[in-house]
């Protein structure tokens, strides 16, 4: 692997909550929370349940089509924030590109 940054000196095999194993099976506390991209801790029950549902029905789906999920979730953020419609990205790259063109739109 190319070093482009430090690594802990651990492998890490398994985790259930905040608590990660190595293979020799000595626990190490995750405070990172996967360096801020995942705070749900590790195997959280009703998150692996939610997975593994969705997985049985489609794994993937490019932006091109509608969800069920996308739907319901579209929904819910629209009664929550008071706006009208939403912007689902893949990535920080397309959120930010998302933005600059929403900000482009309402400034003219």
């Amino acid at each position: 692997m190319v070093h482009t940054y430090n690594r802990f000196p651990v492998a890490v095999q398994r985790g259930r909550g905040a608590t990660a194993k190595d293979f020799a099976g000595k626990a190490h506390i995750d405070f990172g929370s996967g360096i801020g991209a995942n705070a749900l801790g590790f195997c959280h029950e009703e998150w692996v349940n939610a997975v593994t549902t969705q997985l049985q029905l489609v794994q993937h789906i490019s932006n091109l089509f509608y969800t069920l999920p996308d739907a319901l979730l579209a929904e819910c953020l629209c009664q929550i924030t008071g706006y009208s419609k939403v912007f689902f990205g893949n990535s920080g790259a397309e959120a930010n590109e998302g933005a600059i063109r929403l900000s482009r739109k309402h400034g003219r």
